[in-house]
């Protein structure tokens, strides 16, 4: 199972979070897991959108939402987030609670803000 994290990109436009298998171009199916990012702060009006941060709310249901798949016995291979602080905040709680290892979790630039064909890309070249 590969895990996205990213600030926008939800296919089913759930407010949580989805499964649903990608069928790639090169015909190999993979399980993508998308997680929207907990719920962030707009205390700073100014801040740029790029690094807002979770909120206090945010900072508590993270690790909640990761506790929930990991008792539905969801496995998760490979993490791969926005490199935006509020996905990787999300990212890095997911990854303390399947204590899943902090470096080797895959921050991309290019999945902020990106559409779906960026998402389709970047998969393709995972291994099946």
């Amino acid at each position: 199972m590969v895990v996205f994290l990213c600030p926008y990109f939800c296919p089913c436009k759930t407010a949580g979070f989805c499964i649903f298998n990608a069928q790639l171009f090169n015909s190999e199916m993979k399980t993508v897991l998308l997680i929207r990012h907990a719920k962030s702060s707009w205390a700073d009006p100014g801040m740029i959108d790029f690094e807002r941060q979770l909120n206090d709310r945010g900072l508590k249901d993270a690790p909640l939402m990761a506790e929930r798949l990991l008792l539905n016995q969801v496995k998760i291979d490979t993490m791969i987030c926005s490199s935006a602080k509020r996905a990787r905040q999300t990212c890095e709680a997911f990854a303390s609670v399947y204590q899943f290892p902090p470096d080797q979790i895959q921050f991309k630039m290019e999945l902020y803000l990106a559409p779906p064909e960026r998402f389709y890309k970047v998969l393709k070249v995972l291994p099946a």
